[in-house]
């Protein structure tokens, strides 16, 4: 009778040891199916945040591109202000002459002069017309300028090459000395280049150097051998 007691004692103790192994088992797995939710969650929310930063960064390098167009946009305008006032078209004075001639009848010298002026002063094939007086003078270099050249990507700066062996570059807005350059020692600087922030200047001592405008530093020279038959 205690052998049989005892027995059943550990067949229940058995029973109540695989039960809770049972309820440890369900525990177990209800926490790994809510670990793989949350690690599911996690990864959602994980690529839609990478989705957004991503839409963002384009949006803000759609937005820089836009910026940048509307300030070339902005800068070619107000060059072609600043050309159309002190290079292209006739002067008040022969405009005003000219349409005082047609509209009020005037003869046919009076029309004609405006016309002469234009064609005399007229350059290149654009149509351009020369101004008959200079914007600004300045007393470029030291020694006579072998070279000048106007910057074609709408900074208003023109870059001047002398004898001195310097590079100059000049505002046209102000004629206003913007940046000297220093060539190659004592050689003369025969020859120059501006565009954008970017200079090339030659000189007679057989050396292409490239400057930045902006950084005011030499970034390279060459040294040019060139056979003259």
């Amino acid at each position: 009778t205690h052998l049989t007691n005892e027995l059943e004692e550990s067949k229940s103790r058995t029973r109540l040891a695989e039960a809770q192994f049972d309820g440890l088992k369900d525990a177990i797995r209800s926490l790994q199916e809510e670990n793989e939710e949350k690690s599911k969650l996690n990864q959602r929310l994980l690529d839609e945040t990478i989705a957004e930063k991503e839409k963002f960064a384009e949006q803000f390098n759609t937005m820089n591109d836009t910026i940048e167009k509307l300030q070339k946009e902005n800068n070619m305008l107000r060059s072609l202000s600043k050309m159309e006032k002190s290079w292209f078209g006739l002067p008040k004075k022969g405009i005003l002459a000219g349409a005082a001639g047609l509209v009020g009848g005037g003869d046919a010298k009076s029309k004609q002069e405006p016309e002469e002026e234009s064609s005399e002063r007229q350059w290149g094939v654009v149509g351009a017309v020369v101004p008959s007086q200079p914007l600004f003078t300045v007393k470029a270099h030291r020694d006579d300028a072998a070279s000048v050249r106007y910057d074609g990507t709408n900074q208003n700066l023109v870059a001047t090459a002398s004898s001195d062996s310097t590079i100059r570059v000049w505002d046209t807005g102000n004629g206003q000395l913007q940046a000297s350059f220093s060539g190659g020692g004592s050689y003369p600087m025969l020859g120059v280049d501006i565009s954008g922030s970017v200079i090339c200047g030659c000189g007679a001592d057989k050396t292409c150097r490239v400057w930045r405008y902006d950084t005011k530093r030499m970034v390279c020279v060459d040294r040019v051998y060139h056979r003259i038959y």
